[in-house]
């Protein structure tokens, strides 16, 4: 027992001190001497830190600042489509600036910038003459626009004013309301801010523009001033405080950021200082709203790169630079992290001479970029675009430049001499800069792309020319991160904080864009019936479409297979394809295509000019015979240009296409003009090439539709079907028999017909041999229409494109054309194969009486070109038998050889052979450029593949091309002269297509095959069964190649890839030696074979038999009556066949199968803005496929140089022998070109010797023997595909919920002074998420370098960024780097501290440098997490029980504090206070009223109780009292239009049910004038009805409303449950002594919080008595801990505590006297704070001084102490006791002492409430003293002086309280 000495006695004291703050739980009983039970607006330790653990009343605030009305913002834009250069402009503009006046200025020029010229005015007034109001303005002076400061103002007048150089914008706005009177220079006329806030819309009263005309200007309002405004975020950033306000409060409207500056370093009698300016405003582009609440943060880069990032959860995470001070002309769309815009598509301009660009493919690419660094999506990738080292003057040639070293290899990557430009055009102006980048793919392989910024451009004009050299500064990019661009975006974020130099986001929403849109376009028969199947569900059939543009329901369900049996041509699974399945139309049955609600499409195709051909005249100008007569007349015609094509026009009647492309193509998209600039018009042209890929005859391609929106971002691919190309033979409405043939010869209709032969009817054919051959590139013409997208989805598409899957190999059903050739067999037999010495089988490697296959050539010792190229024995039928001799012609019995060891059988019908670019094989695979792909290398030949005859061919051909120049000087036996020159070498150009009509047999039905310009033309030949042949085995076969037939089963015979032995003749004229005799010959073939593909048919299915129409002497062998003239017995036809695969690509059909294709861009892009027609729909073609339909050359066999291993004539010499020809002049060299559909390969791009490569400039073809056999090169970058970026359908079980409440995405690291803003990016794979199950991610806040996250009921720390540690010897930890690697894996793992408690409220978390402090509102806990764990403050330091009964309302389920609903908090640092403030509603409770009037009216059973209340002074703040005028409305009493209260109370009695009538002082309820009845603003009417209670529900059976009645002029209490308004407590919790120290009546919505500084908005309870104006202004900003002590908002509140004595708790005792130690301490020199200077900047105040100044020294006021205190126990009461320094209290040795006033409870009344006045009697006689095992004390100080009505701007310091007791004996 703590005891005091007094006169010798021992007297018990009881002595409170205050250091371990205050508690609420524990017993009275238990209650520590150094806790206290309540307290409110007291602090334990005070900032000045003097005090110690003292209890002193605390610092208040003071009006520190007014937001200000905002702005208006206006913007004046030059249009940026003109070219204003040499034109002469005027224009007067009007300024009205409302009570201001008008500003008027008039200006003129010629060119220019008139934007510019007018910013000029606005900065030099010299430059222009202004008037105001018609008045001059005098110069020198400053003019009315100043361009505003970066920090702190500078004493600038009038308006503010940018002028945006890049988008040539000039923004003018006002300055802040509260702006100092200033005059203007020698006009007379004063003007401020608030008058400058009303500006109103520029006028150009006259404006004029030569030639153009007026509208060079667009006038925006982007902001109207707005008032009232509140604050819902903050950021700090350094000594500058950045607001958010805006004064909506239901869906999102105007916004603005204003810049607070608080100066911290004036702590003097001059005050503190203090601006505030608006950096940003906007109307309803900021959608800001007091219901989302912003959280931000602020980075500081460099002086002029300081930007604040927020998210409210209501908008997406923005960002937005506040260091300059042109931050006000930033477009709105900059301040999203992923901004908003649409894009176009570059377009390839022009490649010319001037760079250094390596040779392989490239593509641009553009983004926008802001001054602050913020990027957008990178736009669209234009097409491909190639680039080769040679001059584009020859369209066929070798493309490394005209050089005939045939030794040069195309390097991968050479440099070139070229550059590309490309335009950009319909740009976003509103972005300062466009940053290009390019891709370069210097190979096919994807990952080997590479992709580089290299050029920023200022962005000034709608339209920008690109150019790209080689030469510039390239700035890689990895293809990760221009695939992912900005990566994952965001429409909503709830959190944000950083570490580590990257950005956090914590529970999000990804922008994931879905178009609800029906793409599929289905395909119909001839009777207008498509027929969808499914693999699962029944088919559908649809006979019909709706209109286009009508909305009407899906046809066919979303998930239906819709498979089109037309796809399926495979006979094992669907037999009847042919006759069944023909579903290739549009609905009307006739037109190629599809069709369906919004898409539909037909095929189109593009020509090139392959080739062109014409006769050569003789010496009289008359035509030759084309091909070499009966006498063996040559035809000779040698080629134009050195490649043996001819593409440039001749004369007739013919109309051909240009051989060179001029002005501009596009493909049905207006806006994309791609310049032709006089190119070649084939698809060498990396023009033409770039935009007309075609697609394969008879392929199934997967395509769809992506559509993009206003960040960029690609949409999920709509489906728009498995489309099969037509086929060469394909036709409908509209699309001749021939439109998709790989090529069409057009004849020239002059030149010489000949009659070629007679059909079956004994009709003459013609034959035209002059005209051209055309390519056919075939794409598809797509119709789409947008109308039935919903509007609002609509108005965020900014582009769609077509695009397709990818056709890998294990997709191909069709791998390409090639020209056939057959195989012959060589019987070997003889009685002289066993002599020859060496063996024959020394070369051809087989017995005698055995057989070997060779390509088939004919006999070459025929005269007259042997028929031509090859030669096959007669027509159909026959075995195969082998009856004709190896050199069957006139001269075998001249030399009469009896024993002719060769026999040359029929030709195979069980082998054939295919030339062309099906595959591409070198041996020799180190060179650069040699390709190793195709059939048999990148993908093999499977059983069951098959080939299909595609076109058929008569050639023009050459006999003399490079004649021998050996010739007998006899004609020895019988030879003539020149006899070798017939063997010289021949080309052949496949060029016509055969014309055939009732001609050609099948072989298995008999039927007939007609032709039309080499294309089948009827039914029979269309039907696969007629025109299909199953392969068994292939293989590919090199130069001089052999295949062993043992390795190979079903191969009876091996095949030599030669040509016939040597020709016996060669005898007559060689002296053989003896040793040799005939075995040079015989084991020496004339010519060696080129690569083949050699193919063998299944052996049980059909061989072919209709052979002509793949290889024959003549098509007048099988079908000619009487041919005409003869010699065209000798005409070989040719067929190019289509080797194709049954398969089913893309992983199926299904629509399960189809959620997981992989889509690529087609080149297509079709941008959609506001100028585009979205009521039309959209046609244009596409092509982007991946072949190319282009003539093909190569050389079939080279003469035997030697090259093999057979020997050359060379050894006969050698060997004794001699009249040996030279090489060259015996054998023959046989070379085709012929049109094909190439797969992927560009083969006019190819390099190297080849057979269009080896002519020298002349025309001659070389006969050297060097470079026999020709060479497949190719940069494999001309391969590549547009593959860059990849598209994905929605997936199949997509979650179409794009909340990830659980996620925390990062952003890329920042690097201060970046260009690039990295806290923009975000990749898609830089998150982690949390578990689930513990509720949402509420808040992310960092402390000692660790990242915490906090849920509902759980929370965790991140490890970000981890390192990895060892220990040095020395024990230290040594820091090796960071552990963290791949995607994600910055947080590399998550680890819960508590899965019990969290935070559910955002705003209810907030950390000091030591803890993070968070209110779990499901627990009703206060929690601190530091280096010491987790503690529950609420518990441990007693405010438990206060917080589980108190928090009942819409504080449990709201987190709003800005409305009133939630939580606000934050950390004073000056104070070491964490505090909570918790606005509460919702909920009822009883509160007690003062009744100041009675009015009964009426009479029975109308009458009515009138009660006038006003809430109970020093009562707890009433929530009944708590609303706004606009919550009462009058109305007659039964419309219920007022607020209903139940259970009243009126002097305890009742209850009763009435109804609040009005709010005394309100609008609707005017204060009476006089106010006789002394009402206050804020007083309420109550109204008691006796109509409502005598109601059995309502009235009680004791007391009725006569009772009520009958206390007319003795009420004085009403006691309502009220359940209306807010209810708002703050409490602070000291960091310092680990304990809650008091309540505090400032309750803001927001906490501005720096380490110098707390400053809230003046959102105080509205239920204080003495405010004279309903409502609070939340735009006041008041500075705490500043000012008078108690003093809040204006207002003044008493400090209070509550002791309680109990000291000896379990004895009794009698309570007598107290005692305190008590200071006054008043400050000299601080007074109540006055507004100061306002000059600088608008809104500037001079505040209240710091206490603790050490300039001013408190003095101890003598008489100055509590002014209340009552004492009571759990049934005695003294009430308050007014308190008076010499009356009932005296001062004595420094203490206050007191003695304890007596009980005033009626002694009569039983279990009453102690603080219910009406049970006090204070006049009772003989009252009791206080005596219990406790006593509690409630000391209150008034901060208020009653007396002078000011502030007493004293501090109260109580060291302790002492309580003098006696044991009580009773």
């Amino acid at each position: 027992m703590a005891k005091e000495q007094n006169k010798g006695q021992s007297i018990p004291v009881s002595i409170n001190t205050f250091h371990k703050g205050m508690n609420k739980d524990i017993s009275k009983y238990a209650m520590p001497a150094d806790q206290y039970y309540d307290a409110n607006n007291i602090r334990i330790v005070a900032n000045s830190g003097q005090e110690g653990a003292a209890l002193v009343n605390i610092e208040g605030n003071d009006h520190l600042v007014n937001i200000p009305d905002s702005p208006a913002v206006w913007e004046l834009r030059l249009n940026p489509n003109l070219d204003l250069d040499g034109v002469v402009w005027a224009f007067t503009l009007l300024f009205n600036a409302g009570t201001w006046g008008t500003f008027e200025i008039s200006l003129t020029g010629t060119g220019g910038n008139p934007i510019r010229t007018l910013a000029s005015t606005l900065e030099d007034t010299l430059l222009g003459t202004w008037d105001l109001n018609g008045v001059p303005l005098t110069n020198p002076g400053p003019p009315p626009f100043t361009i505003p400061p970066s920090s702190q103002p500078d004493g600038l007048e009038g308006f503010f004013y940018i002028f945006d150089e890049s988008s040539n914008r000039l923004i003018i706005w006002g300055k802040p309301v509260e702006s100092d009177f200033q005059v203007f220079p020698n006009s007379g006329t004063n003007y401020n801010g608030s008058q400058v806030q009303q500006i109103s819309a520029p006028i150009f009263s006259v404006m004029t523009l030569a030639g153009v005309g007026a509208n060079f200007m667009t006038i925006t309002n982007l902001a109207v001033p707005q008032s009232s405004l509140s604050i819902i975020g903050y950021a700090s950033l350094r000594e500058q405080i950045y607001l958010f306000t805006t004064n909506t409060e239901g869906d999102g409207g105007p916004g603005q950021i204003w810049r607070l500056y608080v100066n911290p370093s004036i702590q003097s009698p001059l005050g503190i200082t203090s601006y505030i300016e608006c950096v940003y405003a906007r109307n309803n582009c900021m959608n800001f709203t007091k219901q989302h609440p912003i959280e931000a943060l602020g980075r500081y880069e460099k002086k002029d790169i300081q930007s604040v990032y927020w998210t409210d959860f209501y908008n997406p995470p923005r960002k937005l630079n506040v260091a300059s001070g042109i931050s006000m002309s930033t477009p709105c769309a900059f301040l999203d992290l992923a901004p908003k815009t649409g894009f176009s598509i570059p377009v390839l301009d022009r490649i010319t001479i001037g760079g250094s660009l390596n040779a392989g493919l490239y593509q641009l690419t553009y983004r926008y970029k802001s001054s602050e660094g913020i990027s957008t999506e990178w736009s669209p990738l234009s097409n491909l675009v190639p680039i080769y080292d040679a001059l584009d003057d020859n369209p066929y040639c070798e493309i490394i430049g005209d050089t005939l070293d045939t030794s040069v290899t195309p390097t991968i990557g050479k440099e070139t001499t070229k550059r590309i430009d490309w335009t950009i055009n319909g740009l976003d102006t509103s972005f300062e800069l466009i940053e290009v980048a390019a891709v370069y793919k210097k190979d096919d392989i994807p990952a080997n792309d590479q992709i580089f910024i290299f050029g920023e451009y200022i962005n000034g004009s709608v339209d920008l020319t690109v150019t790209l050299t080689g030469n510039e500064v390239e700035i890689p990019i990895t293809a990760v991160d221009f695939i992912t661009g900005l990566g994952a975006t965001f429409e909503k974020v709830k959190t944000l904080d950083t570490k580590d130099n990257k950005l956090f986001f914590g529970n999000i929403e990804n922008s994931t864009f879905i178009v609800d849109f029906d793409a599929r376009a289905y395909r119909f028969n001839a009777a207008q019936v498509a027929d969808l199947d499914s693999v699962s569900e029944a088919s559908i059939s649809v006979s019909n479409i709706p209109a286009p543009g009508t909305i009407t329901p899906d046809l066919v369900p979303e998930t239906h297979d819709c498979i089109n049996p037309f796809n399926d041509e495979n006979p094992t699974t669907n037999s009847n394809w042919f006759t069944n399945d023909q579903y290739q139309f549009q609905s009307d049955g006739v037109t190629l295509g599809g069709e369906g609600v919004n898409v539909s499409y037909q095929f189109v195709t593009e020509q090139d000019v392959g080739d062109s051909q014409r006769d050569q005249p003789n010496t009289d100008n008359a035509y030759q015979t084309f091909y070499t007569d009966l006498s063996c007349n040559v035809y000779n015609t040698s080629p134009t240009v050195a490649c043996f094509i001819n593409p440039a026009a001749f004369g007739g009647a013919l109309t051909i296409l240009p051989a060179f492309l001029t002005g501009t193509e596009n493909l049905g998209i207006a806006v994309q003009n791609y310049e032709m600039n006089s190119s070649f018009n084939t698809m060498k042209s990396p023009y033409k090439w770039s935009l007309y890929g075609s697609y394969a005859r008879g392929e199934v391609y997967r395509f769809g539709i992506v559509f993009y929106n206003n960040k960029g971002q690609a949409s999920f691919v709509n489906w728009i079907g498995d489309i099969r190309i037509p086929f060469s033979y394909s036709s409908g409405l509209g699309t001749p028999l021939g439109t998709f043939a790989v090529s069409n010869w057009v004849p020239d209709f002059t030149s010489p017909t000949y009659s070629l032969y007679t059909d079956n009817a004994n009709t003459a054919q013609s034959y035209q041999p002059e005209g051209q051959i055309r390519l056919n590139q075939i794409g598809i013409q797509f119709t789409v229409d947008l109308s039935n997208i919903a509007p609002e989805v609509l108005a965020g598409i900014t582009g769609y494109s077509i695009v397709r899957c990818d056709r890998k190999e294990k997709d191909k059903s069709r791998f390409g054309t090639a020209l056939a050739h057959t195989v012959d067999r060589l019987d070997m037999r003889g009685s002289k194969w066993n002599s020859l010495s060496p063996p024959a089988n020394y070369s051809w490697r087989v017995d005698n009486k055995q057989s070997v296959l060779i390509p088939s050539t004919g006999n070459l010792a025929l005269p007259c070109g042997g028929n031509g190229l090859s030669y096959c024995d007669g027509g159909p039928g026959g075995g195969d038998t082998c009856d004709m001799p190896a050199w069957n012609d006139a001269t075998w019995n001249v030399i009469a050889m009896n024993d002719n060891p060769y026999w040359v059988c029929k030709t195979r019908k069980t082998e054939l052979l295919l030339y062309g670019a099906l595959g591409w094989h070198n041996s020799d695979l180190t060179e650069e450029g040699n390709l190793n792909e195709g059939l048999e290398t990148t993908f093999p030949i499977k059983k069951g593949d098959y080939i299909k005859i595609d076109q058929v061919y008569f050639p023009h051909f050459n006999a003399t091309m490079g004649l021998n120049n050996f010739a007998p000087t006899s004609t020895g036996a019988g030879l003539p002269n020149g006899y070798y020159q017939k063997r010289a070498n021949h080309w052949y150009k496949y060029y016509v297509g055969v014309n055939l009509v009732g001609g050609i047999f099948g072989s298995v039905q008999s039927t007939q095959i007609d032709y039309s310009n080499g294309v089948i033309a009827n039914n029979n030949g269309m039907d696969p069964a007629n025109n299909r042949y199953s392969l068994e085995w292939g293989t590919w076969v090199p130069d001089g190649g052999y295949i062993e037939n043992t390795s190979v089963p079903s191969l009876q015979w091996p095949f030599m890839n030669v040509t016939n032995p040597a020709w016996a003749g060669l005898m007559d004229v060689m002296n053989f030696p003896n040793s040799l005799s005939y075995t040079w010959m015989w084991n020496r073939p004339m010519s060696i074979g080129s690569e083949t593909l050699f193919l063998r048919f299944e052996e049980d299915g059909k061989e072919w038999t209709g052979a002509d129409h793949i290889m024959g002497a003549s098509v007048t062998t099988s079908v000619q009556i009487n041919p005409t003239p003869a010699q065209f017995q000798a005409v070989p036809t040719r067929s190019t066949f289509s080797y194709e695969r049954y398969n089913t690509p893309y992983g199926g059909p299904t629509y399960a199968a189809r959620t997981y294709s992989e889509y690529m861009s087609t080149g297509h892009y079709v941008p959609i803005n506001s100028s585009s027609n979205l009521n039309a729909p959209f046609i244009n073609s596409v092509f982007g496929g991946d072949v190319q339909c282009q003539i093909f050359d190569y050389t079939q066999f080279e003469k035997n140089w030697g090259q093999t291993d057979f020997d050359n004539y060379d050894s006969i010499t050698a060997s004794g022998g001699s009249g040996a020809p030279e090489d060259a002049d015996w054998g023959s060299m046989r070379a085709c070109m012929v049109p094909l559909e190439c797969h992927y390969k560009n083969i006019l791009w190819r390099h190297g010797y080849h057979f269009s490569a080896k002519a020298t400039n002349s025309g001659s073809y070389p006969n050297t023997g060097i470079s026999l056999h020709d060479e497949y090169l190719l940069n494999e970058a001309y391969n590549a595909q547009n593959n860059v970026r990849t598209y994905f359908p929605l997936p199949l079980s997509f979650s179409r919920g794009d909340e990830f409440d659980t996620r925390i995405y990062y952003s890329q690291t920042k690097i201060n002074g970046e260009p690039s803003d990295s806290w923009s990016v975000f990749l898609i794979d830089n998150y982690k998420d949390v578990e689930g199950v513990y509720g949402p991610i509420n808040k992310l806040v960092t402390l000692h370098d660790t990242m915490y996250y906090f849920q509902d009921t759980g929370f965790g720390a991140l490890s970000v960024n981890p390192t990895a540690m060892v220990q040095a010897a020395d024990g230290t930890a040594l820091q090796l780097g960071t552990i963290s690697s791949g995607a994600g894996a910055f947080i590399q793992s998550y680890q819960y501290i508590s899965t019990q408690f969290g935070s559910s409220q955002q705003w209810a978390v907030t950390k000091s440098d030591n803890a993070i402090y968070f209110f779990d509102i499901k627990a009703r806990k206060l929690f601190n997490y530091s280096s010491k764990g987790t503690t529950p403050l609420s518990d441990i330091t007693g405010l438990h029980s206060f917080f589980t009964d108190e928090l009942r309302g819409d504080v449990l389920t709201n987190d709003n504090p800005i409305m009133k609903k939630g939580i606000s908090s934050t950390y004073d640092p000056g104070n070491s206070e964490a505090l909570f403030t918790f606005h509460d509603a919702g909920y009822t409770r009883k509160y007690d009223q003062t009744i100041i009037q009675e009015d009964l009216t009426g009479v029975t059973p109308n009458r009515i109780v009138g009660l006038v209340l006003r809430n109970v002074p020093g009562g707890a703040c009433n929530p009944c009292f708590n609303t706004d005028c606009e919550e009462f409305a009058f109305g007659d009493l039964a419309s219920f239009d007022f607020i209903v209260v139940n259970n009243i109370l009126v002097n305890g009695k009742g209850p009763f049910m009435g109804v609040i009538v009005g709010k005394v002082g309100c609008p609707n309820f005017p204060t009476p004038n006089p106010n006789t009845f002394n009402w206050q603003a804020g007083d309420l009417l109550l109204w008691i009805p006796e109509g409502w209670n005598t109601n059995p529900g309502f009235q009680p059976d004791n007391v009725t409303f006569d009772d009520l009645w009958a206390m007319q002029g003795t009420m004085q209490i009403a006691n309502m449950e009220c359940g209306i308004g807010t209810k708002s407590t703050t409490i602070a919790y000291n960091e310092l002594i680990q304990g809650f120290t008091s309540f505090y009546d400032f309750t803001p919505s927001i906490y501005i919080t720096t380490p110098q500084f707390m400053i809230t908005p003046n959102t105080q309870n509205v239920c204080e008595s003495d405010i004279d104006i309903p409502g609070w202004k939340e735009n006041q900003l008041y500075l705490h801990n500043v000012g008078a002590y108690g003093k809040f908002y204006d207002v003044i509140y008493p400090s209070s505590v509550t002791l309680i004595s109990n000291l000896e708790s379990a004895a009794t005792k009698v309570f007598d006297n107290v005692s305190f130690h008590m200071e006054s301490l008043w400050e000299v020199g601080r007074a109540e704070s006055a507004i100061g200077n306002q000059s600088l900047f608008g809104a500037n105040r001079i505040t209240g001084l710091y206490s603790g100044n050490p300039n001013i020294k408190p003095i101890d006021i003598k008489d100055n102490t509590f002014d209340k205190i009552r004492f009571y126990t759990d049934y005695q009461i003294t009430d308050y006791i007014d308190v008076t320094p010499g009356t009932n209290i005296k001062k004595k040795e420094r203490e206050w002492q007191m003695a304890v006033p007596r009980n005033v409870m009626d002694e009569n009344i039983q279990d009453a409430d102690i603080f219910n006045v009406f049970n006090y009697d204070a006049s009772r006689q003989h009252k009791d003293r206080l005596r219990d095992k406790y006593m509690l004390i409630d000391l209150i100080y008034n901060n208020y002086n009653t007396e002078v009505g000011e502030p007493r701007n004293i501090k109260f310091v109580l060291h302790y309280f002492k309580t003098f007791f006696r044991p009580s004996y009773r």
